[in-house]
Order: C-alpha cells, then structure tokens, then sequence
C-alpha cells in the first residue's frame, strides 16, 4: 500500500486525526506515514498497519515470546476442539481414555499460557 497517491495517504492520515486519533513521533516502517494511537492500539491509517511499541530490545523480546504463547495457545485451543469432536464420536474406552488424557494435557498446557501471558502483559 506504500504506493498510493499521496492525496490518498493524505486523505487516511486526515480521516485519523478527524475520528481523534492520537498522531505519534513514530512511523511506520512499512509506508513512513505518521503512526497513530486509539483505544490501545498502535495503527498506520495508510497501510492498517498494526504495532506493538517496545523502549528495549528485552521489551521486544518478551512481547514476541507472548505473541508466540498466544499463538501456541490458539492452536492447542483448535487441537482441543478436534479432540473434543472426536470424544464425541468414539465408541471405543481405550481410545477414550487416550483422548481424554490428551485433552487434560492440551487444557493444563491452555492454563499455564494464559497464566503466563497475563502475568506479562
């Protein structure tokens, strides 16, 4: 999106700032337009690029290894509904029993990211 005309950028960058958006020092990296703040978030009204602001290189690694738990979490939390689906429809107990151990340790694994994640965030 780096290559719109520039009233086009003009127009986004100006809409921003109509809707409140508080206009930051920062810019974006992908486009050099001007990165705004609103509701929490970090956003380039050019590109809808989205980023996170760290002060330190140990900042930033500690907000990609959240990032990284959250993402493992939401792909335990697709694995678990899979297993969940197939509980549902097995009728053999020792296959039960393996999917249930399996999901009791997908849901203790599920835990521990969340607790994690919201301790460093």
């Amino acid at each position: 999106m780096a290559d719109l005309p520039l009233e086009e950028k003009s127009r986004r960058i100006s809409e921003a700032l109509k809707r409140g958006w508080k206009m930051l020092s920062e810019i974006c990296p992908n486009c050099g337009a001007p990165l705004f703040q609103t509701n929490g978030e970090t956003i380039c009204p050019v590109c809808n690029a989205r980023y996170i602001l760290v002060k330190s290189d140990e900042e930033a690694a500690e907000e990609l290894l959240r990032l990284k738990l959250i993402g493992l979490r939401d792909v335990l939390s697709s694995k678990a509904e899979e297993i969940m689906k197939e509980i549902s429809s097995s009728e053999n107990y020792q296959e039960l029993a393996i999917l249930i151990n399996l999901l009791n340790g997908i849901l203790d694994a599920i835990h521990k990211i969340k607790k994690i994640t919201k301790e460093a965030g």
